[in-house]
């Protein structure tokens, strides 16, 4: 949780269990959505503010890269 600044050594706790639980499950989405879940529960709410901007802009980057990455293929 790099993104979300000002975290407590609890919350730090708390995520980092949260991410081995999804570790665990195989990082399938459902996992990884159960995990963000868990990790929203115990962010503030400019805490939970930080890491939704901090999602989108992964999701953008992603979107982004995906875009090139067939660019110059031939078909």
């Amino acid at each position: 949780m790099r993104k979300v600044t000002n975290l407590t050594a609890e919350q730090k706790a708390a995520i980092e269990a949260a991410q081995a639980e999804c570790l665990k499950g195989g990082c399938t989405k459902e996992c990884t959505d159960k995990c963000l879940e868990a990790i929203k529960k115990v962010l503030t709410p400019e805490q939970q503010e930080e890491l939704a901007a901090a999602c989108k802009a992964k999701e953008a980057k992603m979107e982004a890269k995906a875009a090139t990455c067939g660019a110059g293929t031939k078909e």
